[in-house]
């Protein structure tokens, strides 16, 4: 779009498409690179190492009260018998007694 060398393109008769200072466009690329890299790693990279996990934290500890609110709804409908049934077997006093007896000596 902005030509060859030797057939550039001309906008209003005087002004050159993109044209470079009299040095040349290595100060114009400078600024260009500095916006890229400087972009990149401000907005790219703390939206990837900060953003992100504090996204996930949320919606676990959303999830989490969601959870938290649902097992209470259902403990409040459970009836006495049916939260037993939840409860570990029961494998008598043996284990128990063992247990005790080992720890006094």
């Amino acid at each position: 779009l902005v030509g060859r060398p030797g057939r550039y393109l001309y906008v209003f008769e005087s002004y050159r498409m993109e044209e470079c200072s009299d040095g040349s466009c290595l100060m114009e690329l400078c600024i260009q690179l500095s916006i890229t890299m400087l972009g990149k790693q401000l907005i790219q990279n703390n939206l990837f190492e900060i953003g992100i996990p504090k996204l996930k934290k949320l919606i676990r500890y959303i999830q989490s009260e969601q959870g938290a609110f649902q097992e209470e709804e259902r403990q409040k409908k459970l009836r006495r018998y049916e939260t037993d049934h939840f409860l570990e077997p029961f494998g008598g006093l043996t284990p128990e007694y063992m247990e005790m007896s080992q720890l006094q000596t």
